[in-house]
């Protein structure tokens, strides 16, 4: 299951949740998203690993949901200040400590992607973008720890790809998707 798929499903049950407690309270006890985010804190703050409850990642999640819901909106940020017109993005989320997750976003007219994604060391997967165009793809992907999902990319006009994938561990442990 992808980063993507599991937060759509987190925001889905937190809206469903909302509605159904929501549709039995009167207007002055509504429940609203500030409500939910604290019992977010509150189940963060659960120790995970004991005889009660497994580890996170035990559970298959790099992060807690509080920190799933943060790269969201990080993504979120970024999809809604896209600017389809970029043309390179050389360098753009380098060494980026951020972002976990790219959303899909025009990239049609990209033509350079080197270092686009090089060092960040939280990123976890790409979207489907499209590299039709782009002809560097040198150390697009290189020092990305975390890395488990790269989408196909075209690659029919690349002419660089020096070291586009060096230093990955959990994508070889994975396999190329």
């Amino acid at each position: 299951m992808s980063i993507a798929s599991e937060i759509e499903r987190i925001q889905t049950a937190k809206a469903t949740l909302k509605a159904k407690l929501n549709s039995k309270n009167d207007e002055q006890h509504q429940i609203t998203d500030e409500t939910l985010d604290e019992f977010g804190d509150f189940c963060d703050s659960i120790p995970t690993g004991s005889s009660y409850l497994p580890d996170w990642s035990e559970l298959g999640y790099a992060d807690t949901p509080k920190e799933i819901l943060s790269d969201f909106n990080y993504a979120k940020d970024i999809k809604d200040n896209w600017n389809s017109s970029v043309t390179s993005m050389n360098a753009m989320y380098y060494n980026n400590r951020t972002i976990a997750l790219f959303p899909m976003v025009d990239t049609s007219n990209v033509t350079d992607m080197q270092y686009a994604f090089s060092g960040c060391y939280y990123m976890q997967e790409i979207a489907p973008i499209d590299t039709s165009k782009v002809t560097n793809m040198e150390s697009m992907f290189a020092n990305n720890q975390r890395l488990y999902y790269v989408p196909q990319l075209n690659t029919s006009s690349v002419t660089k790809m020096y070291n586009m994938f060096s230093r990955l561990c959990k994508i070889v442990k994975r396999g190329f998707k």
